[in-house]
């Protein structure tokens, strides 16, 4: 190109084809009259753009927020998106274009993003400001930056309720490197805000994590970074999501939500902020799955949150400042790390299984929960049990993987209140009250006395002395040996 090319119409690239902007020029939306379509539509073999920028033209006051269009289509071939090529200010603020305010890719085709391309400053009401994936078609970023993209949501439904401030993914996308960071899931409604779901990425198929960063990312509702719905699957195997927020509601980080799967085998979820699970949370209503192999999950306040869902913990290292996991559905702790300031493991409801060479802390265990260990295990350092209220007699520790209790017992240790302890007894470990064991001694006499076991702080007579010696008579109990004895 050697200058700026003003689109007033659709252009259709086939074959293989090279846009070179010299890092200078624009392809860019005629403004007077308005054009409200496509710039590009891509149905070819290969298209490279590289040094130019597509401008919606949604800066300029003669723009009426009316576009109805994207800036690139493609439904066959691959498009690259090489160093320096930008795709921006592309308004749709009042159509509800069917999303990908920047690009929308269709069944049948790709867009490979590389190092030193852009998209951002895109804006629409329907999801994927930046990106839209169709079933069918896929993403993959190598590189780049996918910045300051926004979605307003407008009413409920499909689309409609702010859905994918960076990306909405229904085909396949594939985060290898570069930076999605500042993109918007705005909710909609006046008084208490709804909707908004996904500030970077919306997934409603397969999304693959082995690089790059997702950072300070906004969602109204959920899914500061990532919210995944219906039968997904999400796979952090590398990278960073961090510093993203969900406005005090829930999952900072990553929101699981229906028969979604995420997980987690490297990388690092950190520094996330939610109301609800600062760095992950699963949906109450979902039969959704989080598997933790490795990487780390920490920061602030309840690290995870399965509010009755499916976690499974093999590996890696989870840790909140107040709590690392809060369970009110299934959680499987059978490796890695769980930690928090006040405790570990907060066991609300549901079940949770221990087994394997685990460490957890602490855990807190509301009204008649307990936790099972149903295979051999390992606690490293030990693991406090706290129950809410203390009892005598209370289940703590259910055992079934058939060790014997005092085995299982080395693994725990109950935080005393009112001197109770923990006590092995068949099948199980319960709260147990602390006893002292009193032994009797003859002084001289002759006889059998079994010793007597007493509740600390408890007040009870001592038993009888039934001990006897030839030409004396009992006075009394003493904790200490008197030399003096009253003859009879």
């Amino acid at each position: 190109m050697k200058k700026d090319i003003m689109v007033s119409r659709m252009l259709r690239v086939k074959g293989k084809k090279t846009i070179d902007g010299d890092s200078r020029y624009q392809i860019r939306r005629k403004t007077k009259p308005v054009y409200k379509g496509t710039l590009l539509w891509m149905q070819g073999e290969r298209l490279r753009l590289e040094g130019v920028t597509l401008n919606g033209s949604g800066r300029s006051s003669s723009v009426s927020g009316d576009i109805n269009g994207r800036l690139l289509e493609t439904v066959s071939g691959t498009v690259l998106l090489e160093k320096k090529a930008r795709l921006c200010a592309n308004y749709n603020l009042t159509s509800f274009t069917d999303g990908g305010g920047g690009i929308t890719i269709h069944s049948g085709g790709k867009v490979v993003m590389r190092e030193g391309s852009v998209i951002s400053d895109n804006l629409s009401i329907t999801g994927g400001s930046g990106v839209r994936v169709e079933k069918g078609g896929s993403f993959v970023m190598e590189g780049g930056t996918i910045r300051d993209n926004a979605v307003t949501g407008q009413k409920t439904g499909s689309d409609f309720d702010g859905r994918g401030g960076g990306i909405h993914n229904r085909g396949e996308v594939w985060i290898q490197g570069g930076a999605i960071t500042g993109n918007i899931a705005r909710g909609y409604g006046k008084g208490e805000n709804v909707g908004g779901f996904g500030g970077a990425v919306y997934n409603q198929n397969r999304l693959r994590i082995t690089g790059g960063i997702i950072q300070n990312n906004q969602a109204s509702f959920a899914g500061g970074a990532v919210y995944t719905n219906e039968e997904s699957r999400v796979s952090l195997e590398g990278g960073e999501i961090c510093e993203n927020r969900a406005e005090d509601q829930r999952g900072g980080g990553i929101y699981i939500s229906a028969s979604s799967e995420v997980r987690v085998s490297g990388g690092k979820i950190w520094d996330n902020a939610a109301r609800h699970g600062t760095q992950i949370f699963l949906s109450s209503t979902s039969s959704g799955i989080l598997t933790v192999s490795g990487g780390k999950i920490n920061g602030a306040g309840t690290a995870v949150w399965n509010n009755g869902a499916n976690v499974i913990v093999t590996g890696g290292e989870i840790q909140g400042s107040d709590c690392g996991l809060r369970n009110l559905g299934v959680s499987q702790i059978r490796g890695g790390s769980i930690s928090g300031g006040e405790k570990g493991i907060f066991h609300d409801g549901g079940r949770v299984c221990l087994s394997g060479n685990i460490q957890v802390n602490r855990i807190l265990m509301a009204e008649e929960q307990h936790v099972t260990v149903d295979q051999k295990l390992w606690i490293r350092g030990g693991c406090e049990l706290v129950p809410e209220s203390y009892q005598e007699g209370k289940l703590l520790v259910r055992i079934t993987s058939g060790e014997q209790e005092r085995e299982v017992e080395k693994n725990f240790s109950l935080k005393k209140r009112k001197r109770f302890i923990l006590e092995s007894r068949s099948g199980g470990l319960y709260i147990g009250r602390e006893k002292y064991v009193i032994k009797f001694v003859a002084n001289g006499g002759v006889g059998e006395m079994r010793e007597q076991k007493v509740y600390v702080d408890e007040t009870v007579p001592l038993d009888p002395c039934t001990y006897k010696r030839s030409g004396y008579g009992f006075v009394g109990w003493s904790a200490q040996m008197i030399p003096k004895v009253t003859d009879q």
